[in-house]
């Protein structure tokens, strides 16, 4: 049960926190903003995941994709403690993929200088996808449980390590797209049919975890836990068009 006045967990939207989680943990959601052939959209309000997975297998579109940026986590964060008067626990994206982080740093040194009595603590997950999102579901549980700020961003920190993430991709053409490789890679790799699986290392950079043909099959875990055969798993989430 919600203690009275605990904090507010805030994530965006590419934690991928299934609403009626974040809605029952009373967590905000701040929506990334996804480009599709030049039109805006708000992430999982006009856009749902799995229509845009859809549509990125089936069409051939340019997507792009930019994080919250200062002025939405200001007001995020200000409507949050004008409304509730308790502090803020931000989970951000990855600092090293993207400007999440920054942006709410940003935005919290706004809300100090304006508000000493809440307080505004922006935590780098170093994480993407349900990686982060478990973290945040973690996190939002331990505060309405009575748990202290300092309690739960000291396990966050020891919980980042035990987290991780694995990513196949179907096509190398998105990678190009955004830059990622170069156009001759793109064009081997396709020829070849090679699937890259990727992961995120423990400084937050998306890192191959290795390579393989269409055809190999292989259990997913291998490529997360290489070589461990004692694994215990907590809590794992899937992301796809499928799922």
């Amino acid at each position: 049960m919600k203690t009275q006045n605990s904090p507010i967990v805030v994530t965006g939207s590419a934690a991928q926190v299934p609403p009626e989680i974040a809605n029952q943990l009373g967590m905000v959601i701040l929506p990334l903003t996804i480009m599709v052939e030049g039109k805006d959209y708000l992430d999982g309000i006009d856009l749902l995941p799995g229509e845009l997975y859809q549509k990125m297998r089936t069409q051939k579109i340019e997507v792009k994709t930019s994080a919250p940026n200062v002025g939405q986590y200001y007001a995020c964060f200000k409507r949050i403690i004008d409304q509730q008067e308790c502090d803020v626990l931000c989970i951000s994206l990855s600092g090293k993929l993207s400007s999440d982080y920054n942006a709410a740093v940003d935005a919290a040194k706004m809300i100090a200088g304006e508000n000493p009595r809440n307080h505004v603590t922006v935590f780098d997950s170093l994480r993407a996808a349900a990686p982060q999102g478990l973290l945040a579901v973690e996190a939002a549980k331990k505060l309405r449980a009575g748990e202290t700020m300092e309690d739960v961003v000291q396990y966050l920190m020891g919980a980042i390590h035990r987290s991780g993430l694995i990513a196949a991709l179907d096509s190398l053409e998105y990678l190009a797209q955004g830059g990622r490789i170069g156009k001759a890679a793109y064009l081997v790799g396709s020829a070849l049919q090679i699937i890259p699986i990727l992961t995120i290392n423990d400084e937050g950079i998306v890192a191959p975890s290795t390579i393989i043909r269409k055809k190999k099959k292989q259990n997913s875990f291998d490529y997360l836990y290489p070589g461990q055969t004692n694994v215990r798993i907590h809590e794992i989430g899937f992301i796809g068009d499928a799922c």
